[in-house]
């Protein structure tokens, strides 16, 4: 059961970098108890602030994207902090980091 969760996980992360070309600046880490889930801010272009996109990521492989800018400078930052915080009054324990391999992957 493990294996066919890692499984979706991975191809759904495959379709994500085939669909977003994106370079991730922040990843935000969130845990409860045994899941874990992310939040990241992505630029469609590496050291660009717009075009942006918030996009979050559940342990079930399920990935949404959650708002997106394409002018308006800060917007997806300032999105993904208050989600975090919303995350964080539900019980999560959200940080803020640096992109890994691990997580930049799930960023593109």
């Amino acid at each position: 059961m493990n294996s066919i969760k890692k499984l979706a996980q991975f191809a759904a992360l495959s379709a994500l970098l085939i669909s977003f070309p994106l370079q991730a600046k922040e990843v935000y880490v969130c845990k409860l108890h045994n899941l874990e889930r992310q939040i990241n801010i992505s630029y469609d272009v590496d050291g660009a602030a717009v075009p942006c996109q918030v996009i979050y990521t559940k342990e079930d492989g399920t990935i949404q994207n959650l708002w997106s800018a394409q002018n308006a400078e800060g917007y997806c930052e300032q999105k993904a902090d208050e989600f975090a915080e919303k995350q964080r009054g539900w019980g999560w324990d959200c940080q803020a980091t640096e992109p890994t391999p691990s997580n930049h992957a799930a960023a593109q």
